[in-house]
């Protein structure tokens, strides 16, 4: 199995792919840089909690997991009306320009 996983990495072949920018160039393969990506990029996914958006999405036979993540999102929703409700009164004019509310 890593045998022939190794021997596709080293092999000088450049995978030809659709660049979706102009002035695309394609480097070779460097397996050692992409043993070091894999070395440093495996403690992130040990050590990674997911949120509970996260947890929603890739449980997905958990009805309790979608009933949480809704009940946070308004409970996140309803701080959010609060803080703005607050703060409006603070400010008396109301600016006209477009770019301020996009």
């Amino acid at each position: 199995f890593l045998a022939p996983m190794l021997e596709a990495l080293a092999s000088p072949a450049v995978v030809s792919i659709k660049p979706f920018y102009p002035n695309h160039q394609s480097f070779p393969k460097n397996p050692v840089k992409i043993m070091q990506v894999y070395q440093a990029l495996k403690p992130l996914k040990q050590e990674h909690s997911f949120n509970i958006y996260e947890a929603a999405f890739l449980i997905n036979d958990s009805v309790s997991i979608y009933l949480t993540a809704i009940f946070t999102c308004i409970v996140q929703g309803v701080i959010f009306g609060i803080l703005v409700i607050t703060n409006v009164p603070d400010y008396t004019a109301v600016s006209n320009d477009p770019i301020v509310w996009v």
